[in-house]
């Protein structure tokens, strides 16, 4: 299998031949010659990108998600001095089946690290309703494997992957320093 090509290491004149992107817009237009097109936003964890499906049909438009994963067969070119791809073959992509951390950013923390640090945080409340309640959550692997890939937003505040334990911690650290004997 072929490694991995992300979006901000491609230039003008690459090809992109199976691999995976998001979609975050997507449009479908009538040029000025009144053939349809559609106007789409895809990224991976390096970049985001313009991209075009020139001659499209209507059913073509459905079969794309609003926001989801394709997989794209297309080539890059510029336009107006910004990176364009055109695609020239797409198929929706089973989002199970998708390596999030090929295509959202991830925190340059240690999440493991991150995790045993929120734990030992945790284990020093005292009030034994809430400790029950945490232990709920910290036991159950699911919940904890969730818990670690999640981001805290969607944009803007630690919208990565990784994310929502990275801001969790940082909340308990600076509890834990203004509060360091609270009986709670």
């Amino acid at each position: 299998m072929a490694t991995r090509r992300f979006l901000g290491d491609l230039r003008p004149g690459d090809t992109v031949e199976d691999e995976v992107f998001v979609v975050s817009k997507k449009e479908l237009r009538q040029g000025q010659n009144g053939s349809k097109f559609i106007s789409l936003v895809v990224s991976d964890k390096t970049a985001k990108v313009s991209a075009k499906i020139w001659q499209a049909t209507d059913n073509m438009y459905k079969t794309i998600p609003q926001a989801g994963y394709l997989r794209l067969k297309g080539r890059i070119d510029e336009y107006r001095g910004e990176l364009q791809m055109v695609i020239e073959a797409i198929r929706p992509v089973d989002p199970t089946s998708v390596n999030l951390a090929d295509l959202l950013p991830c925190t340059a923390k240690d999440v493991e690290v991150m995790w045993k640090r929120t734990v030992e945080i945790l284990r020093k409340i005292k009030n034994r309703e809430l400790l029950i309640l945490l232990k709920q959550f910290i036991s159950d692997p699911d919940f904890v494997a969730a818990y670690k890939r999640a981001p805290a937003a969607v944009t803007f505040h630690h919208a990565y992957i990784g994310g929502l334990c990275e801001h969790t911690l940082s909340l308990l650290e600076t509890a834990a320093a203004i509060l360091p004997d609270r009986k709670s």
